[in-house]
């Protein structure tokens, strides 16, 4: 693990997380008790039966080294290049998990949205559009890039760290 990594999934944020992951647990189960007829009920009980709390910590690890320690982003969205063309690396990543190609379409379309007419959109590491007070947060932390655009995926991403 990093050096970077290793500061922000500190022990106090690694205890955060086991009792996040425990909540989000405990959350499931009780949807499934609740709304048994629900659509959700197999993919909650499929998601219970593979969650475990090393696959979700590695994770959760993957997920800091790719968004706040790779100060070019690679294999994200973020990379460097070309507005109308997704990164290899990144398409290859994406393939991981989604083999749609609604979900390539997807992610095309939100890079043209983030880079417009610009082959970069990074400064110092970090999305250019991330404000002062986040940056300054998550250098402080110990954190090398922002590699996230912000919204709901990113605050989960870095609740523990704000």
């Amino acid at each position: 693990m990093s050096q970077c990594v290793q500061k922000l999934f500190n022990k106090e944020r690694e205890k955060l997380f086991e009792q996040e992951f425990k909540d989000r647990q405990i959350k499931m189960k009780a949807y499934i008790k609740e709304y048994p007829k629900s659509g959700n009920v197999k993919y909650f009980k499929k998601m219970l039966k593979n969650m475990t709390l090393k696959k979700m910590k590695k994770k959760r690890i993957d997920d800091y080294r790719k968004t706040m320690c790779n100060p070019t982003c690679k294999s994200t969205l973020f990379e460097s290049g070309d507005a109308d063309k997704l990164p290899a690396s990144f398409i290859k990543e994406l393939k991981k998990i989604s083999k749609s190609k609604d979900a390539l379409d997807y992610q095309l379309g939100l890079r043209k949205e983030i880079f417009g007419k610009k082959n970069t959109v990074l400064k110092n590491g970090f999305y250019e559009k991330l404000d002062k007070e986040t940056v300054t947060n998550l250098k402080k932390k110990g954190a090398t890039s922002g590699c996230y655009r912000g919204g709901l995926s990113a605050y989960d991403l870095i609740r523990p760290l704000l």
